[in-house]
């Protein structure tokens, strides 16, 4: 078995309290490849699907401040598209991610003395 720096997760052990989507899906820009030019989508390394990204409210009562909002980041062929804003008026719409993984970043792994 190969080892990947991804973590298979549920939706609730993330975002036990829901997630909102906070704006549009948007393409990631893969900044080695792009020229000022020439913007180049990134791709996934392992999927070689198009990444994506779209900003999340986690609405947690006990989240730090700094950690309210995040980015996700979605592989997919095509844009996804965000749920439709809910009929009550509400800026925010409920989303809950299916397949989700959790990316360690390299750094994590290094001892700091």
């Amino acid at each position: 078995m190969a080892l990947t720096n991804r973590l298979k997760v549920n939706h609730g052990d993330v975002f036990p309290h829901g997630a909102y989507v906070l704006g549009e899906v948007e393409p990631v820009r893969d900044w080695e490849r792009s020229t000022k030019e020439r913007p180049v989508q990134a791709t996934d390394k392992e999927t070689g699907q198009l990444v994506w990204s779209v900003s999340v409210l986690d609405p947690d009562p006990d989240a730090r401040k700094d950690a309210k909002t995040v980015t996700v980041k979605i592989s997919a062929p095509v844009q996804p598209v965000p749920p439709a804003a809910m009929a009550d008026g509400m800026p925010f719409r409920p989303v809950e991610f299916d397949g989700l993984t959790v990316s360690a970043s390299p750094a994590l792994g290094r001892l700091q003395r």
